[in-house]
């Protein structure tokens, strides 16, 4: 069975569907990994009661735009509206809660630029 003549081919298709890094994970250097991971973990505890498991999958239990205070992260990631969302995410090996930072682009989408993932925050 062959694709239309309208569709690309399957190599072309595989090359769009390659992730396109706004900033690449691996520019980002140890140091910044670890202030992003930290600052995340802080932001994480400070709304462990908003982690039920009631709430439903890929339910955003909290969204807050990234303070101007919050030089840190501005450092590492030089973009004007940075926030962040805080969602549950099952699968088959558990569940499990992620924090996702990212800005909006001046097209008005989304570009995600870091998703940590915990499974257990209160015994960190």
């Amino acid at each position: 069975m062959s694709l239309p003549s309208y569709m690309p081919d399957e190599e072309t298709l595989k090359k769009r569907r390659e992730p396109k890094f706004v900033v690449d994970p691996k520019d980002v250097a140890a140091t910044d990994d670890i202030r992003v991971r930290k600052w995340a973990l802080d932001i994480m505890k400070t709304h462990s009661s908003r982690l039920d498991d009631k709430v439903p999958n890929l339910q955003i239990v909290f969204s807050k735009e990234v303070e101007p205070e919050e030089i840190d992260i501005r450092n590492i990631y030089p973009f004007d509206d940075l926030y962040y969302i805080i969602f549950k995410k099952e699968a088959v090996t558990g569940t499990f809660w992620c924090l996702r930072l990212a800005y909006r682009t001046l097209s008005g989408s989304h570009a995600i630029l870091a998703e940590l993932t915990y499974a257990n925050i209160a015994n960190i």
